[in-house]
């Protein structure tokens, strides 16, 4: 007998009338059939062909043998559920796989009339390819809509939920890395795509959707079908508002409400204030205006790093020009393929910034760019930024200082970093901090009005002075203590280092002209500064002139010290507070590793303290200028002004050379010449020489000029 033999009704009279009453109900042997099938799926029969041997090789002892649950016919209801399953199974249709059906599908959120929410399919269509599947199959859709209605019946939201692959794959390729960018506005991407109220995403990217198409061409068909539902919906969604943008943005205007439509985050942006580029982050409506997050590229001193900041268009009631927003796309600038390359050569010069450069502005004169050294001194809090990465920092300073080294030498403020990328050149910011040296003041300048510096070739041959002093200067100048930093003479820490000239003479005879040479020669800039700008205090002249020189220093500059004479007197014992300012002054000189003048014009009076000697490395004298010295001066002042505008001859700067003036006073004659030339409307000549030494007084001042 075998196992189902069991489950065959026993004709006995008891049992024969009930048999007969199932017989006779419709499909109850199908019923009975199916339930035999599933039975011997779970419990596996014997052959009964097998041989008696052959079952007598496979029993087993009574203790082998486990416990077989005791079978029992089973009962009607059973067997009605057994074949309602079977009869379901074989109506439903094999599934679609997830996100496959080119089909939408809206969903609605409404409220009973017990106040309970319901989601129901809605009624309303925007497609005519919308059919009405079982609830659970909603997610073999491309796309599902959901919207949740209040209790007025007021459509309270919209959500896009995006199940195809087709669809998700193309937003990743179109998209890019500007994916970050909707996700942080609350645009989910992975396997389902969610969409939170208006389609802006879908809005900002519809053209590329038209336009895509995917790397298989099996996907080619189903892919196009679904971006135009997509491409429906979105319609759908803006209405009317649609076809009113259009209209209005063909005329250059814009409404406050519209503002998201033009501003797509990850395009670059112009700012007309500061004519700059940037990258536009994101952007969101707030209570007091239209917020939008950029980015821009900033150099810190050591690297050059993405820096966030908000700007916010505030709201308008009425239509607004789009030229006159605060922000522009730069797909909507009247020319933006000038922009970019205008950008881009700034950009450039930006990067060519960093580090230590001493560059050129027109009003400004010459002035000292340094990002590190502002940066360390500023008291301004620095934004957060993100490094702009290169690879390792091996890879990102190429100079030679950091070549084969991890890490970047901190006492080396000329590291070269490598080229920006020419997006990166466009995002630069339009201003830099700077030290103008004619001030001694830190400055923002716009990166344009920076120009290379032009050095004076040959300036030793400008200055009016003996030769033999002027053959020594030269020599001076081949030294290494003018380009390394000084050779210390001191046996302890870094005293002596420096190197100290000393010029004394009077006023007007060509020291500071002397200095202002050295430095033109060596390529350096000049840092100058007044005794009276160091203070009065001990204290202030060792704040003062310590920063002046820690930054000298650094430079590599030539630093000039005039009218230094109130620290150059020799000390007594009635006067200490005279002395505490002349030891604050000599103190710093110890320690000073660059090159340092010092003018005066009282050593022959025997007034310089003999301190100052010993730190001297070389003292040069300077006497009042003859006849050939001044016609000289007289040359080299007109010289500055363009030769058109000169008429003079050689025997009228030997007249000028008459004139016992010193060299000071020639130039400043020379200007107020140039300036009665200028409002006469003629060329400079001898006639505005004699009205300007009328007017200067320099006659007189000669009487009082020894020689």
């Amino acid at each position: 007998m075998t196992l189902m033999d069991k489950f065959k009704p026993h004709h006995d009279s008891s049992s024969s009338s009930s048999d007969s009453e199932s017989d006779g109900k419709p499909g109850f042997r199908k019923r009975v059939s199916t339930f035999r099938h599933r039975l011997s799926d779970k419990f596996p029969m014997h052959d009964p062909s097998e041989s008696r041997a052959s079952i007598e090789s496979h029993r087993t002892t009574k203790s082998d043998l486990e416990p077989v649950p005791e079978l029992t016919r089973p009962t009607q209801a059973e067997l009605d559920m057994e074949a309602a399953k079977a009869s379901t199974a074989a109506a439903t249709p094999r599934p679609i796989c997830k996100g496959m059906l080119n089909e939408v599908k809206t969903l609605d959120t409404r409220f009973n009339k017990r106040g309970e929410p319901r989601v129901t399919e809605s009624t309303v269509s925007f497609t005519h390819a919308m059919v009405k599947p079982k609830p659970e199959n909603f997610s073999e859709y491309c796309m599902v809509i959901k919207r949740r209605f209040n209790e007025e019946g007021k459509q309270m939201s919209s959500i896009l939920e995006i199940y195809s692959p087709y669809l998700i794959k193309a937003f990743q390729e179109i998209l890019g890395r500007n994916r970050i960018h909707y996700i942080e506005n609350r645009i989910d991407m992975g396997d389902l795509m969610i969409i939170e109220g208006t389609p802006e995403v879908v809005y900002h990217y519809q053209k590329e959707l038209s336009e895509y198409r995917p790397r298989s061409a099996n996907e080619l068909e189903d892919t196009q079908s679904q971006v135009e539902l997509l491409l429906a919906y979105m319609r759908h969604s803006m209405g009317n508002e649609l076809l009113e943008t259009e209209t209005f943005f063909g005329r250059g205007l814009i409404k406050y409400q519209w503002l998201w439509m033009i501003f797509r985050p990850g395009d670059l942006v112009y700012h007309p204030s500061t004519d700059e580029l940037s990258y536009l982050c994101r952007t969101k409506y707030q209570q007091n205006g239209f917020c939008l997050v950029f980015e821009s590229v900033v150099y810190d001193g050591k690297s050059f790093n993405r820096v966030q900041f908000s700007h916010t268009i505030h709201s308008f009631d009425t239509t607004r020009p789009i030229s006159a927003l605060s922000a522009i796309p730069l797909s909507l600038h009247k020319d933006p393929e000038g922009l970019r390359e205008k950008l881009q050569l700034r950009g450039a010069w930006y990067f060519n910034l960093q580090g230590v450069k001493t560059v050129t502005h027109p009003k400004l004169g010459r002035v000292v760019v340094d990002t590190k050294t502002y940066n360390r001194r500023s008291t301004h809090k620095q934004p957060s930024a993100t490094h702009i990465s290169y690879g390792t920092r091996k890879c990102a300073c190429v100079c030679d200082a950091c070549e084969g080294s991890h890490q970047e030498k901190s006492g080396d403020s000329n590291h070269k970093l490598r080229e920006l990328s020419n997006e990166d050149k466009l995002l630069c910011v339009s201003t830099i901090h700077g030290f103008v040296l004619s001030r001694k003041v830190w400055e923002k300048i716009r990166v344009e009005k920076l120009k290379p510096t032009c050095w004076q070739e040959d300036p030793m041959e400008e200055i009016a002075m003996d030769e033999s002093v002027k053959k020594a200067i030269r020599n001076l100048l081949l030294s290494p203590l003018f380009f390394g930093g000084g050779v210390s003479t001191e046996m302890l820490g870094n005293k002596g280092k420096g190197f100290v000239v000393l010029l004394h003479g009077p006023t007007g005879t060509g020291k500071t002209v002397t200095v202002e040479s050295i430095a033109e020669h060596l390529k350096r800039p000049l840092y100058v500064l007044a005794g009276g700008e160091l203070g009065s205090t001990s204290e202030e002249v060792n704040k003062k002139l310590g920063d002046a020189l820690d930054l000298a220093f650094r430079w590599k500059a030539i630093t000039l010290i005039e009218e230094a004479d109130i620290f150059l007197q020799p000390r007594s014992r009635e006067d200490i507070f005279r002395n505490n300012l002349a030891s604050s002054f000599h103190r710093n000189l110890e320690y000073f590793q660059g090159v340092l003048f010092i003018t005066t014009n009282r050593l022959e009076r025997g007034t310089v303290d003999k301190a100052l000697f010993s730190r001297a490395h070389v003292v040069i004298k300077y006497n009042y200028l003859g006849p050939d010295g001044r016609r000289k001066v007289w040359q080299n002042s007109v010289r500055e002004f363009p030769a058109e505008e000169v008429d003079m001859s050689n025997e009228d700067y030997d007249n000028l050379a008459k004139h016992n003036i010193d060299g000071r006073r020639i130039s400043s004659i020379t200007r107020i010449a140039m300036m009665l030339a200028k409002a006469a409307g003629g060329a400079l000549a001898m006639r505005h020489f004699d009205a300007a030494l009328v007017t200067s007084g320099a006659e007189i001042c000669g009487k009082y000029i020894s020689t």
